[in-house]
């Protein structure tokens, strides 16, 4: 049909289609750089036991495009089923390290991370984990290119409040997000310029974390001098 004939809902569709068609590919074109990296792993010293380390890796992560897909999905039907369970936080953000370490090693990223205390949540935790991951891989996205390389971090700390909930606060040492910007960040379709994007993943995320009763914000950290120093997202929980 002429572009001059479809109906303003009609057009709606398109684009929204041809976004979600841009986000998939991003997320392929992410894959590529862990994927890659346990390749070359494997072709390194290709023992039993590296083979079926690193087989395990990609697998996961072949696992992980087709679960973004059913992600897609249910963004569009505005469903989100979870399977819930109780999870160690420290447990988790181990594995979030253990997950993005080729990115680490490739970026030049460093990762820190810490928990207080030993605090529990009743979550999907691989849900959970992707939004992490997702946080992780725009503040590297962010950092790269931006000052010196060897001050570039990525950190991730969590603790029980004590008023019932879990705070998990990842910040990064990039160029922040712009102050006009930051009420945006969570629309659907917001990409905040990225060609590689099209601004799904932090609006999946929001409505995941509504769907576990809890929150997610974003904000700037302020340096002495009042300028941005990086971004920083804090995702509320339920206590378990």
């Amino acid at each position: 049909m002429p572009l001059e004939k479809r109906t303003a809902a009609e057009a709606e569709r398109a684009r929204a289609a041809a976004l979600l068609s841009e986000s998939f590919l991003a997320e392929l074109k992410r894959s590529f750089i862990p994927l890659e990296g346990y390749s070359a792993r494997m072709r390194e010293s290709p023992s039993a036991e590296k083979v079926d380390k690193y087989g395990t890796y990609i697998e996961r992560e072949m696992a992980r495009l087709v679960t973004r897909a059913e992600d897609i999905v249910q963004f569009l039907r505005d469903d989100i089923p979870l399977n819930l369970e109780t999870v160690m936080v420290k447990d988790l953000l181990a594995e979030l390290a253990s997950r993005t370490w080729v990115d680490c090693r490739l970026s030049g990223v460093a990762f820190e991370w810490s928990v207080e205390g030993e605090p529990a949540v009743e979550a999907d935790r691989e849900r959970l984990l992707r939004i992490l991951e997702g946080i992780f891989r725009n503040s590297r996205e962010a950092m790269n290119g931006s000052g010196d390389a060897s001050a570039r971090t990525f950190r991730i700390t969590a603790r029980a409040t004590g008023s019932g909930t879990v705070e998990i606060l990842a910040s990064d040492t990039g160029p922040g997000v712009p102050d006009t910007e930051l009420g945006k960040v969570f629309e659907p379709f917001y990409a905040g310029g990225k060609r590689s994007s099209a601004g799904l993943g932090l609006a999946m995320a929001r409505r995941v974390i509504e769907a576990h009763r809890g929150s997610i914000d974003a904000v700037n950290r302020g340096g002495s001098d009042g300028v941005a120093i990086g971004a920083a997202f804090t995702i509320t929980l339920p206590v378990q």
